[in-house]
């Protein structure tokens, strides 16, 4: 008996479709995890999408008298309704549950976590039953479903880009439900059940007045439909919100209300003799800054004097500054505080700044309107590099956010300001006599955020050909009376620090209660001495839980410095605000580990179940063709969107370049093997191709970024699409010319082999995070080369064991045909 064909478009829209709404869903989870829990918890959305499908994929395979080939194209139509209509009741149940995040690892807290978890994986489950039908029903138009899925996902970052421009994320899901509604509709052309028709019509319309009439309240700042647990915490309405693909910031506050100047930096010292009026600028419900009423009356920002942030001002009385992240524009109103000449903030937030200027521009005094400020919306180090202006001060206070970006979630936008490469560029547009000024927090018990801001200065300071960096580090720190937790500034100077000079900041820090705690006269402790000296790490620094060597472009994580070693020794690291970035490599080490069990699970669980049923001999090769790809995909993914992302500079060109142009790239890839009639001898000359342009990307592609580094932006995306052009065109072949070679050996096997992919895939997406972490993005790029290796040799051996021949042969070509497939591809009782 014939497989079954599509004879119609619809089905080839609707994998489109569903594969779009599904990665739209899925880094959507990024954004509103980031929000709701921690930006670590991100981490796991990818994860979850994968290990849904994988279920979905399973099913069809455990339950073959119930996915026939015959209802095939009713259930694609059916499950992917249920998709559409589970993505709405699972976000809407995770709305109502509250975060826990572990402190004291009870019980009730894990199984809040894992209920999540599960409740926001069901959608997925019925995605993966649509796409593995689709790639596993159908052998003779499998290539063009294959690129429909693939291309489908593409468009979907575009699409998800474009969503979060015009809608906040809540509606944003509703729309991506929307999309997975048309789906159905569109597979419903062959199907032709008119009930289903009624129902998908019908949710369709209410989706759709759900889109339209939360888009006007939210326009109101009074949406029906939006967060309310974040963090554990029920959260009140907010005076305006804004998402956008990369963040959501909320103002609240009064802005009648008039408050003392405070914070953290703020010298003990300090005696208020005016009140401020303030508002709370929150970017994901974790970063904060503030929005000060302001009158044009300087005098009014005295305070701002006396914060160790601003201790670069006292020490040289810079002229012209950058400030890097500007937020809500208090270390703009700091410059003006010390009357400056020029002061630039760059603030890589668009909203921030219309937040600041526009919205709330009455109540701010309009400091865009200054004719010495002026805002640039641009990553800082992309703007530093393309900038020829020098500055006497380029300031960092506290530059962070704990954001993940939708770029995959594992790059944070400011990562790239803390590596060696960037603070060398920062360096090179800093005058002779000025100042690099970074400031962090500072925890006594677990300063680890402070070492490393030396580490990376002293290394910064070597590449300027400066053999003595301790001649150029002043570091002043502040802490709170009775409290464990200050804010340190390291202040880089491009000249060796003038002993006036450190005269000047020991008796201004003395007469703050700031301490100096280290300067070319001093060092506060053995450690300080050592990193400024440049003394090598492994000889002072083997036994502490963390990383202090400073980071590079090839492994940016500055923040999430903790040994893999020591992830799961919680006295060792759980001090202080530090202790949130290293709960982000815990939460990586104990998802790593349950993707192990998880991939294990899917992978064996489903053979012992219907060992009987499935002829099982000669699958070994297949398995590992499909896991191989599975993780080789994956790991270049992550890892050139990590790379690149770096040469991009913001986030949402990290989304709508790299990850929409390979997924582009491969679909078109996949639908290039559709002519193809034997699948041995195309796929192996295929697989040396794709591992050269794989060899000659791994080796050139680091230079070509840092050669594009001072690019403008469509220089630097036109470069980046040609990086990854060519890799996607040749990884799209693999899936759909394995797949090939499957479906004549056992068409019941393919939903298996499938879900082995998927699963492959979590195991991967965890994995290129631990290894760029540890050893850096290089190898956990070559990795997946070697996992292309490993797919080579084993799709050889399949296509051995399947009786095909390397070298091309006339009546080998024959029984590989389309039509030999349609008889050869059936089920094997």
């Amino acid at each position: 008996m014939a497989v079954d064909v599509i004879r119609t478009k619809g089905p080839f829209l609707g994998v489109f479709l569903v594969s779009g709404a599904t990665l739209m869903y899925e880094v959507l989870l990024t954004r509103i995890f980031s929000v709701t829990l921690w930006y670590h918890y991100a981490f796991v959305v990818i994860s979850i999408a994968l290990f849904g499908i994988t279920v979905g994929a399973n099913l069809i395979y455990l339950f073959p008298e119930y996915f026939t080939s015959i209802r095939s194209k009713y259930h694609l139509s059916l499950y992917s309704f249920a998709f559409s209509v589970a993505m709405v009741f699972s976000f809407l149940s995770f709305l109502c549950i509250p975060f826990i995040d572990p402190k004291e690892s009870t019980i009730v807290d894990y199984f809040s976590i894992i209920l999540i978890f599960l409740i926001v994986s069901i959608p997925f489950v019925f995605s993966g039953i649509c796409l593995c039908l689709a790639l596993t029903r159908f052998p003779t138009q499998l290539s063009g479903l294959y690129s429909a899925d693939l291309t489908g996902a593409g468009l979907g970052c575009l699409l998800l880009f474009l969503s979060l421009e015009a809608f906040d994320a809540p509606t944003a899901v509703i729309f991506s439900a929307l999309v997975a509604s048309l789906a159905s509709l569109s597979f419903l052309g062959e199907s032709r059940s008119r009930l289903l028709r009624k129902f998908a019509t019908g949710f369709m319309a209410l989706l759709i007045l759900v889109i339209f009439s939360n888009t006007i309240r939210a326009i109101q700042d009074k949406p029906f439909l939006r967060l309310r647990w974040v963090k554990g915490q029920l959260e009140s309405a907010p005076l305006y919100e804004k998402w956008n693909s990369f963040s959501r910031i909320q103002i609240q506050g009064d802005k009648n209300q008039e408050v003392k100047p405070a914070g953290k930096g703020l010298s003990a010292t300090y005696t208020p003799t005016t009140t401020i009026r303030q508002l709370q600028l929150l970017i994901d419900s974790g970063a904060e800054s503030s929005l000060t009423g302001w009158g044009g009356d300087t005098n009014r920002l005295d305070y701002l004097k006396y914060d160790v942030i601003n201790f670069p001002y006292l020490i040289r009385m810079p002229r012209e500054v950058l400030v890097i992240g500007s937020g809500g524009g208090r270390d703009i109103l700091a410059g003006l505080a010390f009357s400056v000449d020029s002061i630039v903030g760059v603030e890589i937030n668009r909203n921030i700044l219309d937040a600041v200027n526009n919205r709330f521009g009455e109540f701010t005094g309009h400091l865009d309107q200054d004719k010495r400020v002026r805002f640039v919306n641009d990553e800082a180090r992309a703007y530093v590099t393309r900038e020829k202006q020098t500055f006497d001060l380029i300031q960092a206070p506290l530059a962070d956010t704990w954001a993940a970006t939708v770029a995959g979630a594992y790059m944070l936008a400011e990562n790239q300001l803390y590596t060696v490469e960037a603070w060398t560029a920062f360096l090179d547009k800093v005058r002779p006599d000025g100042i690099l000024s970074f400031s962090r927090w500072h925890v006594k018990d677990a300063p680890w955020e402070i070492y490393r801001l030396i580490s990376l200065a002293v290394a910064a300071l070597e590449r300027q050909g400066i053999t003595q960096p301790r001649d150029h580090l002043l570091l002043v720190s502040h802490f709170p009376p009775s409290e464990s937790v200050g804010i340190g500034n390291l202040m880089i100077s491009k000249s060796p620090i003038k002993p006036a000079d450190i005269d000047r900041a020991e008796r201004l820090a003395a007469s703050m209660r700031f301490t100096v705690d280290l300067s070319p006269r001093v060092a506060a402790s053995s450690t300080l001495e050592n990193l400024a000296t440049g003394r090598p790490f492994e000889e002072f620094s083997e036994n502490l839980p963390v990383d202090l060597s400073p980071p590079t472009d090839d492994s940016p994580f500055f923040f999430n410095m903790l040994r893999m070693r020591a992830i799961f020794d919680r006295a060792a690291w759980n001090q202080g605000p530090v202790a949130f970035h290293m709960k982000a490599v815990f939460v990586l080490g104990s998802l790593l580990v349950s993707a192990l069990v998880l991939t294990l699970m899917f992978i064996v669980l489903p053979l012992i179940l219907r060992v009987e049923q499935v002829r099982m001999h000669g699958c070994i090769p297949l398995f590992f063709f499909f896991s191989s790809i599975g993780m080789g995909f994956m790991l270049i993914e992550i890892s050139q969107m990590q790379r690149l992302s770096l040469l991009l500079g913001h986030p949402t060109y990290g989304l709508t370049t790299v990850l929409a142009t390979l997924l582009i790239a491969s679909g078109l890839g996949g639908w290039a093997t559709q002519q193809i009639q034997n699948p041995a001898f195309i796929g192996v000359i295929l697989f040396l191709v794709l591992l050269t342009v794989l060899g000659l990307v791994g080796f050139y592609s680091p230079h070509l970024i840092g050669k594009f580094q001072g690019a403008s932006n469509l220089e630097k995306i036109l470069a980046s699409v040609g990086i990854l052009a060519g890799l996607g065109l040749l990884m799209g072949t693999a899936f759909p010319l394995g797949m090939k070679v499957a479906l004549v050996r056992s068409s019941s096997l393919a939903p298996w082999l499938f879900g082995i992919n998927a699963a492959a895939g979590v195991l991967a997406s965890i994995l290129a995070v631990v290894i760029s972490l540890s050893w850096g993005i290089s190898l956990s790029y070559w990795a997946g080369v070697v996992c292309y290796l490993i797919a080579l040799f084993a799709f050889v051996w399949a296509c051995l064991s399947e009786g095909y021949s390397i070298v091309p042969r006339p009546e080998k070509i024959d029984s590989g045909s389309a039509d030999a497939i349609e008889v050869e591809a059936q089920p094997v009782e």
